[in-house]
């Protein structure tokens, strides 16, 4: 197997780490009292920028990986961790939201946004985003 390949099977093998990793926080929310939805995985290679005033960037592609899950007044929260790259870096975002009465989604919490230039940094960067979603229980909690 040459190095090209070595590095996809790493990295899936992380994506397979952090699946059993999210399983495992979701079960948490739920002992909680905490309804939730199982764990997802949602993969995009298209090209998209992100407008942020007048600055606009380019992404290869994201993944994007959490659980929704329900308190016992109702509200719907999204927990998720967002992994985008472009030619350069890897940024790691690990976000929660909760659905709005607009039918929109209004950000409760976002934590430091993680960057990785390299493979193995990229995926140490994304086992520690997955492992803070564990901290924002106490966020949907307190909502």
């Amino acid at each position: 197997m040459d190095q090209a390949c070595k590095s996809v099977a790493t990295f899936l093998e992380c994506l397979q780490e952090c699946m059993t990793q999210l399983h495992a926080i979701h079960d948490h929310f739920v002992q909680a009292g905490i309804r939730g939805a199982r764990p997802f995985l949602n993969l995009s290679g298209r090209p998209f920028t992100i407008l942020n005033g007048s600055t606009a960037t380019v992404f290869s592609g994201s993944l994007c990986m959490g659980f929704l899950v329900e308190t016992t007044k109702a509200r719907e929260y999204d927990l998720h961790v967002n992994l985008l790259w472009d030619n350069e870096q890897w940024l790691v975002e690990t976000q929660a939201w909760v659905d709005n009465d607009a039918g929109g989604q209004d950000m409760l919490r976002a934590l430091p946004v993680r960057s990785a230039t390299q493979l193995v940094s990229c995926i140490e960067q994304i086992k520690l985003a997955v492992a803070d979603l564990a901290t924002l229980r106490e966020v949907v909690k307190s909502v």
